[in-house]
């Protein structure tokens, strides 16, 4: 009974701890000084009492933990970085001069065009692998950007220029409203000035991209041009879902609005001024006729995403020469420029390469990276624009509003010199001729960017003009005294394009260099590398390379049915390099199934992957088609190499020596008395693929086991086994890779009944050739240009002519009052700022993350830059018809909810960005008339021929995040499952899963082409965002030509009606209309499958030295080896503490004598759990006691004592 427990509590508060006086940040680990010894004996008992753990937002049910910890695995990303870059500001550029003695100085040419927007002069870029540590709270997305086809903000490639503002002559129609304008005309009528003095028969000579711009091969479906350049040889070979044919309207039925007949010389596109009666008889065979509606085949303008690629190595600007240095008297070299040891590079110097014969200071620079000579920006190489962006969340406890929150403030922030503000130099009077220092800075222009969003160099109307192309591709305008800086100009508006299906081309890239070269066999056992260093000489002509060609005869068909005897031996080497890139390249192409056989399509859409052959018997059957699970496919060239001229007189066009063409110029070169003037594009091959032996050599000698699913193999003479693939196993060789590739006889006169085989034909044009296949002729691989099968490339473009679309205004202001600045302002003080203006924007400026409070799941949207309803180029003018407006003082309103974001159908543009596709700009306006009705005038909006019909419009542009790249890892690296590091990083924790980022499967349902919808949202690929498209929409899709929606169950349908008084063409006419479909909407978001982990850790430990042994013994080896005195339960928070009282009870074994506790706050692993600063524990320590060993009675009486 005189036995007692003796109890001490020592109190342990982080706030009164050793470290509490030092910066360390680690609250969850605090030792404290005791003040005494404290000594244990064998007996005593110790526990945790208390326990106090400090974590802001736990006691929120809600809320998400992020420890900021590592998660024991690194990923990789691909990052765009700048190897080398030179930006030139007004500032450097007032230190130039110019120098009349050097005939490529700026001082013959206007100097302000020298100049790009934001001053950048050069970039080499390269694509690098990124390898960063993931921590739970930072989220890394390998970003990609885009732009869509809607018809604003760009232009596809190939095109030679802009239209040409300035010289085109009176239009053919002319009934066309506001005729002169560029924005009106069809291309043809652009492309077909009239002659004065000409016999009225050819009076009309057109001559594509004269003005227009387009290609010289531009194709379309003219009855006499077809069948001069063979177009209905292979039209069927424009892959359907890319291209689409387009009526290019010149004119109304009838040679009362047009004349009948439209002529064009296709041989020499030369206009004759006065025809003699020889020229007479060859204008008769060698023009065309034209009728009123032309079908051209062009490429599809149907909001698709086109990913952005920039240039590798790119000169943007012409050196000039610095003033000379005032003390010593010397020139230094001409800037902008570059030391390559001990020379420098220049914009000159790198240009003017190939016309010095490969010699100069370019020795060091890579072969892919020197201009080829003449040849299409495609030739150049590009790099797709990657960028890590990384988002993080605060440490510790953040409620799933609050972390949406930080995430999207991260994503929108702007740049710390955000926004630029773009300066100029107007010359001081003074000085007018050049920079000098004392003009006048003036800002022009302002961008903002952030991470997903910023202006980038693109195509404008001062670079991409005809005198700039000319000098490009003309060999006199470039050697002309200002050629070399107008052609650098015009190639400068290439610096960024977009690709429709950019992984293809980075494949195909890969397996041959741009011009259809390969290394030669003896370089090929080292790997495939198209591109081989050499010294001296440049890739085409060096003697590393060699073309690869087919290295068999192929045979042809004499009734033009497809070749299914032959297969293709190619100038591959049959080894592992050389299969696992093609490989790979095959691979990507499973994810496009639209540019393979699809039964959904109609027969002439398919008719490319058809097999029609002579089964032996004198009948023709149909055979294998070419599907995405049977075939795959390479480029082919349709006519043979011609490389008869020698480089110094090579023009561009006299030559035929590489794979594919884009059609800038016109063919020259003759072989055997024919010649070859027609589209040199590619057209592609299938051949059998047989996925049951992916990635499985099979020794190469059986095509029914074919190695990697596509190969087999062949000895030739020198000793090598190449790779042969096989055609003839599924849908052959087709006749239009023989139809023209004997080339072109003379032109015949019909005027000589019977001359030449077949009929008299007033509009004859001459005969195409078949031929065959000779071995070493013909080139295979991946054709780099911009017209091959499945490459579908834009270039951005400001979208800003000299004037508006009805001449009311330039752009511009008034320099006199002290605007924007240009050096070559008007006589009237006006300055065409568009001069300046040669970036736009790109990307998404309202990336968000959100969370759903009612689904409970984190998303991520707007990755898109939605369309906007907006407003006509005139709204809030007077007057807006016509001058046969009923009335007069009429105004255009200003439409209120123009800012509204919508998704269209049918979509309407509104005239005040021009794209080049889009001409001609149809606006027209008339009397509604019937029997029984006549309407007042009104205008009629029709959709532009050139979009397509009845798709969803509902982006401009955008970015990719490739989510699921963010924590992905090799796993062959680490211990732990992809989907355990998965679930413990950001996206895992917000309730995102691996295998909804990572589908097994890519193909048309989930490539970056395909829309995100609800039922793919889980099983999506480097995704972006669109609008939500809602069937309650459908009921307003039916509107009336005034455009009242009519709220019926009808499905919506086009209009035909008669109008009178036409502004477009004059009189009375049938006018077809469809409804222009404009919905309300927001974006879809990219959902989690699951709802966030709202608990990391059920439970904490609370460790401790004051012990010696342990009792309780858990957590990872890596963990503290202090022993575990308590565990408390996460499920006893209350507001910012998680709170424990009582805990096991510890004996002492052993004497103890102690000063100080360690204590350590740990996650269930055994590491430090992230805590804030206020964490206490309150230890007792029990030590049994006896009364007896006290007097208290003796004590009470000296204490009395010590009183007195």
């Amino acid at each position: 009974m005189s036995q007692f427990e003796d109890i001490t509590l020592l109190e342990c508060n982080r706030k009164s701890s050793i470290q509490n006086d030092t910066n360390d940040t680690d609250y969850s680990l605090f030792t404290n000084r005791m003040g005494d010894v404290v000594q244990l004996e064998v007996g005593d008992t110790v526990e945790l009492k208390s326990a106090f753990v400090n974590k802001r937002g736990c006691a929120n049910p809600q809320s998400l933990e992020f420890k900021g910890n590592s998660i024991g695995a690194k990923s990789k990303y691909l990052q765009t970085e700048i190897i080398n870059e030179l930006v030139m500001d007004f500032n450097l550029t007032a230190k130039l001069q110019t120098n009349p003695n050097d005939p490529f100085d700026d001082a013959n040419s206007p100097v302000n065009t020298n100049a790009t927007m934001s001053g950048l002069a050069f970039r080499q870029i390269t694509n690098t692998e990124i390898e960063r540590d993931l921590r739970d709270n930072v989220l890394n997305l390998e970003t990609n950007f885009y732009k869509n086809t809607n018809g604003e903000g760009y232009f596809h490639l190939p095109r030679r220029h802009i239209r040409d503002t300035t010289s085109p002559g009176p239009a053919v129609n002319p009934f066309f409203p506001n005729a002169e304008s560029v924005w009106n005309r069809p291309d043809m009528d652009l492309d077909t000035p009239i002659k004065s003095g000409m016999a009225y028969s050819v009076k009309y000579l057109q001559t594509k991209g004269l003005h227009s711009g387009t290609t010289r091969y531009d194709p379309d479906y003219s009855e006499a041009y077809g069948g001069q350049e063979g177009i209905m040889t292979y039209d069927y070979t424009f892959n359907r879902n890319d291209y689409h044919n387009v009526v290019d309207n010149i004119g109304a039925d009838g040679d009362d609005k047009l004349p009948a007949v439209i002529l064009v010389n296709t041989k020499t596109g030369i206009n004759p001024v006065a025809p003699t009666t020889e020229e007479l008889n060859l204008i008769n065979a060698g023009y065309r006729k034209i009728g009123p509606n032309l079908k051209r085949i062009k490429q599809k303008n149907d909001n698709s995403r086109y990913t952005m690629f920039e240039r590798e190595y790119d000169w943007l600007r012409w050196p000039e020469l610095p003033v000379v240095n005032p003390v010593t008297g010397n020139t230094p070299p001409k800037e902008p420029n570059y030391l390559d040891g001990s020379t420098y590079i220049n914009a000159e110097n790198w240009w003017r390469w190939p016309e010095q014969q490969g010699t100069g200071p370019l020795q060091n620079v890579p072969s892919r990276f020197k201009r080829p000579w003449f040849r299409s920006p495609a030739m150049f190489p590009y790099l797709k624009r990657s960028k890590i962006i990384s988002v993080e969340v605060e440490k510790g406890f953040s409620s799933p509003q609050s972390v949406a929150e930080q995430l999207t403030q991260q994503f929108q922030q702007q740049d710390t010199d955000s926004p630029y503000v773009y300066k100029d130099i107007e010359p001081s009077a003074v000085n007018p001729g050049g920079y000098k220092p004392g003009d006048d800075v003036n800002p022009f222009s302002l961008a903002f960017k952030t991470k997903t969003y910023e202006a980038v160099v693109c195509s404008n109307i001062l670079d991409n003009t005809p005198a700039n192309y000319e000098a490009y591709y003309s060999k006199t305008e470039y050697d002309g005294l200002d050629g070399h800086q107008k052609s650098l100009e015009w190639f400068r508006g290439y610096h960024n394009i977009g690709m429709k299906r950019p992984d293809l081309y980075e494949k195909g890239t890969k397996i041959n260099n741009c011009y259809g070269r390969i290394p030669i066999p003896a370089k090929q056992k080292t790997g495939m590398d198209p591109w081989i260093p050499e010294s001296n000489q440049d890739i085409l002509y060096g003697s590393f390379t060699k073309p690869n060609y087919i290295q068999n005869d192929i045979s042809m068909d004499a009734t033009f049915l497809n070749n299914v005897t032959n297969s293709i031996t190619t100038g591959w080497l049959y080894n592992t390099e050389n299969l696992e890139k093609l490989q790979d390249l095959f691979d990507t192409q499973s994810k496009y199934p639209e540019l393979f056989f699809d039964k959904a399509n109609s027969f002439p859409d398919n008719k490319v992957y058809m097999n029609r052959y002579e089964n032996g018997v004198g009948d023709t059957a149909w055979g294998e088609n070419a599907t995405v699970d049977n075939s795959r496919f390479l480029h082919i060239n349709r006519f043979d190499e011609s490389n008869t001229k020698a480089r110094a007189d090579y023009d561009g066009t006299n030559n035929f020596n590489i794979l594919g063409d884009d059609g800038y110029e016109a063919f020259t070169y003759e072989t055997s008395g024919k010649t070859f003037s027609a589209d040199h594009r590619t057209v592609p091959f299938f051949f059998k693929y047989d996925k049951t032996y992916h990635n499985r050599d099979t020794g190469g000698y059986d095509p029914l086991r074919l190695s990697y699913g596509f190969a087999t193999k062949e000895k030739l003479a020198d000793g090598y086994y190449y790779i042969v693939l096989h055609p003839e196993l599924v849908n052959g060789l087709r006749p239009d890779i023989f139809r023209l590739r004997g080339g072109m006889d003379e032109f015949l006169n019909p005027a000589n009944a019977g001359a030449g085989p077949g009929p008299p034909n007033p509009y004859k044009m001459s005969v195409w050739n078949a031929k065959e296949i000779t071995a070493n002729t013909c080139m295979i691989g991946w054709d780099h240009h911009f017209t091959s099968w499945g490459n579908l490339t834009l270039t951005q473009f400001t979208g800003q002519l000299q004037t508006s679309y009805d001449k009311s205004f330039t752009y511009g202001q008034d320099t006199s009052n002290g605007y924007i600045p240009d050096i070559t302002a008007d006589a009237d003080g006006i300055s065409n700022a568009n001069r300046e203006m040669s970036e736009t924007y790109l990307g998404a400026n309202n990336v968000a993350c959100v969370y759903d409070g009612v689904s409970g799941k984190f998303g991520f949207e707007y990755l898109h830059m939605p369309e906007y309803v907006g407003n006509d180029f005139d709204s809030g003018s007077t007057d807006f018809i016509d001058a046969k407006a009923p009335t007069t003082g009429e105004s255009k309103p200003i439409i209120a909810d123009a800012g509204e974001e919508v998704y269209k159908i049918n979509k309407r543009l509104k005239r005040w960005s021009f794209c080049p596709d889009m001409a001609p700009y149809v606006n027209n306006s008339g009397k509604l008339t019937s029997d029984n009705l006549n309407t007042g005038k009104i205008r009629l909006d029709p959709t532009n021929l050139n979009l397509s019909p009845w798709v969803i419009y509902d982006s401009q542009m955008g970015v990719t995040f490739n989510f699921g790249k963010s924590a992905q890892v090799d796993i062959r690296k680490y211990n732990v499952s992809q989907e355990v590091l998965w679930n413990n990083s950001t996206l895992g924790i917000m309730g995102f899963s691996y295998n909804q980022f990572n589908p097994k499967i890519i193909n048309a349902t989930n490539n970056q082409q395909a829309r995100l919808r609800y039922d793919n949202i889980r099983n999506v690929y480097n995704p972006t965002t669109n609008s939500q498209i809602v069937n309650t929409d459908s009921n307003q899709f039916n509107i009336n030509p005034y455009g009242a929606i009519q709220y019926t169950t009808q499905l919506p349908s086009g209009l035909v009606f008669p109008i009178t008084d036409a502004s477009y063409w004059g009189g009375t006419l049938d006018w077809g209309y469809l409804p222009a479909i404009t919905q309300q909407t927001s974006s879809i978001k990219i959902e989690g499958v699951n709802p966030p982990k709202e608990v990391l850790t059920p439970y904490l430990t609370i460790r401790s030295d004051l012990l010696s042994h342990t009792k309780y013994i858990g957590g990872a080896t890596s963990g503290l080896q202090m022993p575990i005195v308590a565990v408390v339960n996460r499920i006893n928070a209350e507001k910012d503490f998680i709170q424990l009282e009582g805990s096991d009870v510890f004996t002492v074994t052993n004497p103890i004598k102690f000063s100080s506790i360690t204590t350590a706050i740990c996650d269930p692993d055994g590491s430090l759990s992230l805590v804030d600063d206020g964490s206490a524990v309150i230890y007792k320590i029990t030590k049994l006691d006896s009364l007896s060993k006290y007097d208290i009675r003796e004590e009470w009486i000296e204490g009395l004592k010590k009183k007195k």
